[in-house]
């Protein structure tokens, strides 16, 4: 069992409302509380081994109940394997869903979800392409940028979020095919502030990854998504994972093998 609580405070650029003083702004202080309760289950066996968290996680405005399930199933030839991973998350409580929405949960893991700053980004507050075409597997797990849609709108995923992940390599371990799969709930208000859910169509994406170093430095092309992206042009679908944090060199150099 964890306990934790993060109290983050950001920089944010607050624009002036005056017409005269188009383009300028100040710095404002903001902040936040988070305090999660995880509870895990483990077991390393080098064959069927799996782990399980659940995780009640507590703000000021809002709680989310999140379950993680992975399972790896290792076939004979060393380093290839299955890799199944499972979540679920709900909002059990929101008091206010469109300014709690950086709070939401997403398909394709990213700097969306990381509000905690649990994750290290190259390009975390810049706009270059490349390096904000870094994720991380989180929410969802998707490989790629997908965005849950009905009736061919884009939807907030701000009352729950399922997903199936499937990742395999047969050949070695620097090769992977992968699919993933997940549908998001999402709640909204009418004019007289009724509540109004829908149900997304089903998202998904299917590719083949290159494992540079295998669980850190990944690079994941698509075959095809869900979300028709047109104003991404092919090679900026393509993401990659560099999990810098769980770096353990003399792991690494014991690890490497062809």
């Amino acid at each position: 069992m964890d306990i934790e609580h993060y109290n983050i405070n950001e920089e944010q650029a607050k624009f002036s409302s005056d017409p005269s003083e188009r383009g300028k702004y100040k710095i404002v202080n903001k902040g936040f509380y988070a305090n999660i309760l995880t509870l895990g289950l483990r077991n390393t066996h080098p064959i069927n081994s799996y782990h399980v968290d659940a995780a009640v996680e507590q703000h000021k405005e809002l709680v989310k109940l999140n379950l993680t399930a992975n399972y790896h199933f290792a076939y004979k030839k060393h380093g290839t394997g299955l890799d199944i991973r499972f979540f679920v998350g709900r909002f059990l409580y929101n008091k206010d869903e469109p300014k709690n929405s950086r709070f939401n949960y997403n398909l394709s893991g990213g700097q969306a979800s990381d509000y905690l700053y649990n994750e290290i980004f190259l390009g975390r507050n810049t706009t270059e392409r490349a390096f904000n075409q870094q994720f991380s597997v989180t929410d969802g797990g998707f490989k790629n940028l997908v965005l849950a849609e009905t009736d061919g709108q884009f939807i907030a995923a701000n009352k729950w979020l399922n997903a199936v992940n499937l990742k395999s390599n047969f050949i070695n371990k620097y090769i992977s095919f992968y699919a993933d799969l997940g549908l998001v709930g999402t709640i909204s208000r009418d004019e007289n502030n009724n509540e109004i859910d829908k149900v997304s169509d089903l998202a998904y994406d299917i590719g083949v990854s290159l494992n540079v170093i295998p669980n850190m430095f990944e690079i994941y092309f698509p075959f095809t998504t869900s979300s028709e992206l047109n104003q991404l042009s092919y090679l900026e679908t393509i993401r990659f994972t560099l999990n810098i944090n769980t770096l353990n060199p003399l792991k690494l150099v014991r690890d490497f093998q062809f």
